[in-house]
Formats: structure tokens, C-alpha cells, sequence
């Protein structure tokens, strides 16, 4: 996600390090995976399945929400993400109402 506009910036790394810390990744291994997946781009971006990811809806969510986090964390989103963010909502199959709240609560991560 945070290569999808090809620039990685400071508040991305900031939110990315935020959920990796989350998801109980210890400061080591948080160091090595933004070194290994930070330091260049991908050649090209694999899709994000979160449905093969993630069994339970409430996780896929979870994961969603954690995305837009990192995508919110410039102040702006760009529209190589908003295209990323719409092809999981579809697949997802997330009424409005839930994306609301998603977003919500994305932003208030960004706020702590």
C-alpha cells in the first residue's frame, strides 16, 4: 500500500511501524521488515487479497481499516490508493455504512 503512489514518506513508515506494533511485531522486526519492504519498490505490486488472508470478516476489516490508517497518515490519499481502497471494498462487499466507520476510525489512528 505504501508504495502504491511510488513515494514512501515519513508519516507512511510512522503508520506502518504503528500497526506492525499492533500486531505485536517487536522493534527488531519492525526495523527489518520496513528495511527488506521499504528500501525500493516492488517490481511490480502483488494484489491484495485480504479475504485469502484473513478467514473472519471482522478481521478482513480489521486489515482494511489498518490500510487506510497507513493511507491517511499524509493528511491526503492519493488516487492510486482510493483505486486500491475501492477494489477491496468491492470485493469485500462493504455497504457504506461500513466504510464509514472504517474511515473513522483510520483517521482517529492517525490522530493519536
Amino acid at each position: 500500500m505504501v508504495w502504491a503512489d511510488n513515494v514512501v514518506s515519513p508519516e507512511e513508515v510512522s503508520a506502518l511501524a504503528a500497526v506492525l506494533r499492533k500486531l505485536g511485531y517487536s522493534l527488531p522486526e519492525i526495523i527489518c521488515l520496513l528495511d527488506e519492504n521499504l528500501s525500493q519498490p516492488p517490481d511490480e505490486a502483488p494484489p491484495l487479497m485480504i479475504e485469502h488472508l484473513f478467514e473472519s470478516r471482522e478481521d478482513q476489516k480489521k486489515a482494511l481499516e489498518a490500510l487506510m490508517s497507513i493511507c491517511f497518515s499524509t493528511g491526503s490519499i492519493g488516487p492510486e490508493q482510493v483505486g486500491y481502497i475501492e477494489g477491496l471494498v468491492i470485493r469485500m462487499g462493504l455497504n457504506a455504512d461500513e466504510l464509514e466507520e472504517l474511515r473513522r476510525n483510520a483517521m482517529k489512528a492517525n490522530q493519536c
